[in-house]
């Protein structure tokens, strides 16, 4: 089992955390989507501009949808709180991985994430 502080090699795909990375390449996941639904049809959210403004996220939603915004109190749920906070090395390792997806999510959507380039 790798210590809590290093990131493995990704190539091998036979460990069980495999499964947590590929639930990070976020276009992979859209891409399946799209094979059903047109595009026009999707609103993509970023977790951490709800998290700085949730209020202006939230009346793009319901701008998207066609519908009367309304007021909503936040409530934050399933966050997990971490003992201590991951090291520079594997950060580093992981934005490394997920560089090129990302690359290809900000292609995708037209714009860049500033927010998600932190490492």
């Amino acid at each position: 089992c790798p210590n809590k502080n290093s990131v493995r090699t990704f190539e091998d795909h036979s460990h069980p955390f495999d499964r947590l990375l590929e639930k990070g390449r976020y276009i992979d996941q859209i891409l399946r989507f799209t094979a059903h639904f047109p595009r026009q049809q999707m609103h993509i959210g970023i977790q951490e501009r709800f998290f700085r403004n949730g209020p202006v996220e939230l009346a793009r939603v319901f701008e998207f949808l066609s519908l009367e915004p309304i007021t909503i109190e936040p409530k934050k749920k399933h966050v997990r709180h971490y003992d201590s906070p991951m090291g520079p090395a594997p950060e580093s390792k992981l934005m490394k991985y997920y560089e090129s997806f990302n690359q290809r999510l900000f292609e995708f959507l037209g714009e860049d994430l500033p927010e998600w380039r932190h490492a």
